[in-house]
């Protein structure tokens, strides 16, 4: 199955995996014919699924949504559909002594055969050219694609609407003279196919009359998406930009650098306005004979552009255009030799473009040259651009300065005004389009402080709201065209509250239980999360806040949206039925919100009123909760009444007590709550769980006893994900393995046993938090590294001391790391010698190595030329070292070396193959040391709270 299929695709694949979920269960005893059932509707799916992927490549953007909303309501139908009915059979019989589950299926048997009917129609109205694509028109390529996907377009249209004379629309439909000739090239194919019209139309025709006028379906229609407006009057500025002008103007003017200068940024952040002003720069005018401005966008036409680009060259050249195009490149090429132009190619969308401009100009010793911007880094990545500009969004400073030119012009701000006035400029989070709009509607609206403390105080107010609708119309194509596993994510995020992160490892977890992506295997969910918000990232629609440290390539951490976005994301998931936001009491009652699917909780104490419960308990086919607000310390009561839920993530509601009713919720594949209480043995019920996250409340508990999850957790079977925070695993059954559990974190070191890790063969990354005090004597098993050797799988291992004692004298000894696949290692509180070190870089492929809160003690540490040769990453943070030596060769890999809080360390050994250093509230005379290391390959960043609430040198 292809996991990047397209929007009609994912529509189809939870149903798919929902109905192998059934068929592959242990513990179901499906009676007689409900095999054959599942099978049926199962074929039926994949069937479906395959035209989609099928479809996708053919259709247009519209037709496409039109066919999702149906294909889409079409299979939740039946998912919901056996999903009730499963649960109400295993309910009926859960008091039972039988281990299986007694199915009986033919209480769906009319669903299925529903949706079936509905895919066969489905095929049979796109059979002629899905089927026989290859005899319709034989020995064709290029040319067959462009009539097929002409064709599906128009049958797809016919399907979905309303018409009722089939035939004669087809005829209408069918190319003929001047219209068949779009769907012909001017090669040898073209010529062909001509030749083939009358067959083509008669056989089409023939299929049309006598098997598909009575498939179609009624009762729905293709809408247009309403058309958003931006105030014409709305212009950028040069407010916070003259310096990269000037360093983009300089390189233009230069007839040593390069032919090509691509500029890339967020839409709205001001590449139009700046390109502009660039042409009506004196020394570009003075530089460049000729000045050409071409906007592209989404829909690239090269022909076309190079028709504007001859226009704007000579304007009355009115036979240089009747030209061909071949003709009219070669007159470029020629003009552009011996006439200093420069080409502005405005908001460019096709890497390809960089193929096309040889065409007219070369890319060596031109003396024309190209300025192009475009919001979509890949653009540049394309061409492997040696020097690309990234417009960055405005401080806070100039964003007030545009803020304030734009509405009072010359003169002053009021001073009553300016303290709003700066808040509301910080709130446009430094993006000039909607800084410039806010400013157009505050010039309409009343200038009191009144009314301007009230715009400042929220971004929900009625002056936001407006300036986000507006500036949608230029920042909707960044969406529009991004791929369906992108769309999907980007949706997702509305999940989110404004202006908060995204941990991208959350996520992982919550798409991996989702089943967008049409695949089980939590590796190749994480694969595709990371790509797809990778995709996001260089599309300028998410932001970065932090990357792996470690990684074959570049590997985002967590994200954040710009509130524009976030506003677009919320909108459009709302509107496409894919998740509603309660952020109110009246969110809860809005329309359409009993046909959502997802639900994400902004607050949680909106469970408090019984009208919002009734609300949500009466959405009976919603699949995922998801409660993303602030953490809530009182425990409110949550719905937990909705038998068809995956996802109950209400990690940040505190249950004093385990809620019993989540049992009853047998579909969950992720569930995370913070409670203090014991889990029930009956957790064995929910076999579905793959993600298990189990938080405490902020206590410190005084006991002598360890908290371990019952045995049955053992029987978890589909579990890939566990965290359990001040508990631990007990040891297992004889035979029971969880080959699937890949991340287990925050048990204490006494869970690790032999019998534990031989029980979790394919662990990927361990994380172990221990408490360490008087009253609770936790402190290592000494078997401890040893018994985890045995994950033979483990890449990553964390050591977390809760509480270190740090009286003690004397440092503890190190052990001996024998995980040779280890790639990860933290260590805190842990009170090991420096001198154990060399243990640690013993280790063949440890790449990232952080060091916190004492994990090792004592003033100084030398590193060995053969220690760590692997090592990328070194994080040291708080600890009493005072000095760090080694030779000239150390840490040959190193790229990235961070230092924070580590007062008394005063010396720096020399990295040479370092590209960043970070140091943080740190002794000056280490500032010092980190500073002679500064380099075209590395940059220092220094950080000092106590330099005026901090600085970067």
């Amino acid at each position: 199955m292809d996991v990047w299929a397209g929007d009609m695709a994912e529509a189809v694949q939870p149903l798919v995996l929902a109905i192998r979920r059934v068929q592959d269960s242990s513990r179901f005893s499906i009676k007689s014919p409900g095999v054959k059932i599942l099978n049926t509707a199962h074929s039926a799916a994949e069937s479906a699924l395959d035209l989609c992927i099928f479809l996708e490549d053919f259709l247009d953007k519209r037709t496409t949504k039109a066919l999702v909303v149906e294909m889409r309501e079409a299979a939740c139908e039946l998912e919901d559909a056996v999903d009730s009915h499963v649960s109400e059979q295993f309910h009926s019989q859960s008091e039972t002594e039988d281990e299986l589950i007694s199915l009986d299926l033919q209480g769906v048997r009319q669903d299925i055969d529903v949706f079936t009917q509905k895919m066969k129609k489905l095929h049979r109205v796109f059979n002629p050219w899905f089927l026989e694509k290859s005899d319709i028109l034989p020995g064709f390529r290029v040319s067959r694609n462009r009539f097929i996907s002409w064709y599906a377009t128009k049958a797809a249209s016919v399907f979905l609407g309303t018409k009722k004379d089939y035939i004669q629309d087809l005829e209408n439909w069918l190319p003929g003279g001047d219209d068949y000739g779009s769907l012909l090239s001017s090669d040898f194919s073209g010529r062909m196919l001509k030749s083939h019209y009358h067959e083509i139309k008669h056989r089409l025709t023939s299929w049309w009359t006598d098997k598909a006028a009575s498939f179609f379906m009624a009762d729905c229609c293709i809408q247009e998406l309403p058309k958003q407006h931006v105030d014409s009057s709305v212009s950028s500025s040069m407010v916070g930009f003259t310096a990269l002008f000037c360093k983009i103007r300089d390189g233009l003017i230069d007839d040593k650098s390069d032919v090509v200068h691509p500029i890339i940024g967020m839409a709205g952040i001001g590449k139009t306005a700046l390109a502009k002003k660039m042409l009506q720069d004196p020394l570009i005018s003075s530089k460049f004979e000729c000045r050409i401005f071409v906007r592209m966008g989404p829909k690239y036409d090269w022909e076309e552009t190079v028709r504007a680009i001859a226009a704007q060259l000579d304007p009355d050249a009115d036979e240089m255009l009747k030209r061909g195009n071949k003709d009219l490149q070669d007159c470029l090429r020629k003009t552009f030799k011996v006439k200093k132009s420069l080409i502005v190619l405005d908001d460019v969308w096709e890497g390809r473009i960089f193929g096309d401009l040889q065409t007219i100009i070369k890319y060596r010793n031109s003396i024309s040259k190209v300025f192009l911007t475009s919001r979509r880094t890949r653009v540049a990545e394309e061409f492997i651009m040696p020097v690309v500009y990234k417009v960055p969004f405005l401080n806070e400073e100039e964003s007030w300065d545009l803020l304030r030119g734009k509405i009072f012009g010359e003169e002053r701000c009021p001073h009553e005004l300016e303290e709003a006035g700066k808040k509301i400029a910080e709130n446009c989070e430094g993006l000039p389009l909607l800084i410039l709009t806010v400013a157009s509607l505050l010039s309409k609206a009343e200038k009191t402080p009144e009314h301007w403390i009230e715009v400042a105080a929220n971004k929900t107010n009625s002056i936001f709201v407006d300036a986000y609708e507006q500036v949608l119309e230029v920042l909707y194509p960044s969406y529009d065209y991004l791929n369906q596993n992108q769309k999907t994510f980007f949706l997702y995020m509305a999940a989110i509250p404004q202006n908060c992160d995204v941990r991208i490892s959350k996520f992982i977890n919550l798409w991996s239980v989702e089943g967008f992506l049409g695949v089980t295997s939590y590796d190749e969910v994480r694969r595709h999360v990371v790509i797809s918000i990778s995709g996001l990232v260089d599309e300028n629609v998410a932001l970065c806040i932090q990357v792996s440290a470690v990684s074959n390539y570049w590997k985002p951490k967590v994200c954040s949206l710009h509130s524009v976005f976030w506003y677009l994301s919320k909108k459009e998931a709302r509107n496409e039925k894919f998740l509603q936001v309660l952020n109110s009491y009246t969110d809860a009652s809005v329309q359409g919100i009993e046909s959502q699917r997802r639900l994400s909780i902004y607050k949680n104490i909106l469970f408090s009123i019984k009208d919002v419960r009734d609300s949500i308990a009466s959405i009976s086919a919603v699949r995922s909760l998801l409660c993303t607000g602030p953490y809530h310390q009182y425990q409110v009561p949550i719905c937990l009444d909705l038998r068809l839920l995956k996802t109950l993530d209400a990690i940040t509601i505190r249950f004093y007590e385990f809620p019993l009713d989540v049992l009853k919720l047998i579909h969950l594949k992720f569930l995370s709550l913070t409670c203090n209480g014991n889990l029930p043995p009956s957790i064995s019920q929910l076999w579905n769980l793959q993600c298990l996250i189990l938080g405490q409340h902020l206590i410190i508990k005084s006991s002598v006893s360890r908290s371990y999850l019952p045995v049955e957790i053992w029987e978890l079977q589909e579990l890939e994900y566990l965290q359990i925070m001040g508990r631990n695993l007990p040891d297992p059954p004889p035979g029971a393995v969880l080959r699937n559990l890949m991340i287990l974190k925050d048990v204490g070191a006494h869970t690790c046993t032999t019998r534990v890790v031989k029980s979790i063969p394919n662990l990927r990354k361990l994380r172990v938090h221990d408490i360490e005090s008087s009253e609770f004597d936790a402190a290592l098993p000494p078997s401890f590294y040893d018994d985890i050797s045995h994950l033979k799988e483990l890449r990553s291992l964390q050591y977390l001391v809760v509480h270190p004692n740090l009286m003690s004298v004397a440092a503890a000894p190190a052990p001996s790391l024998s995980t040779s696949h280890l790639r990860k290692l933290t260590l805190s509180g842990c009170g090991y010698s420096w001198k154990d070190m060399s243990k640690i870089a013993e280790l063949p492929g440890l790449l990232a190595l952080k060091l916190k809160y004492y994990a090792f003690r004592g003033e100084k540490w030398r590193v060995e030329e053969w220690e760590f040769r692997w090592l990328e990453y070194l994080s040291i943070e708080d600890t009493d070292l005072v000095q760090w030596t080694g030779g000239n060769q150390i840490f040959r890999r190193l790229k990235l070396l961070s230092i924070k809080n580590c007062y008394k360390l005063r010396e720096i050994p020399y990295l040479y193959s370092l590209s960043e250093v970070r140091l943080v509230d740190c002794n000056p005379s280490a500032a010092s040391f980190a500073r002679t290391m500064v380099a075209d390959w590395c940059s220092v960043s220094v950080y000092s709270s106590w330099l005026g609430g901090g600085r970067v040198l």
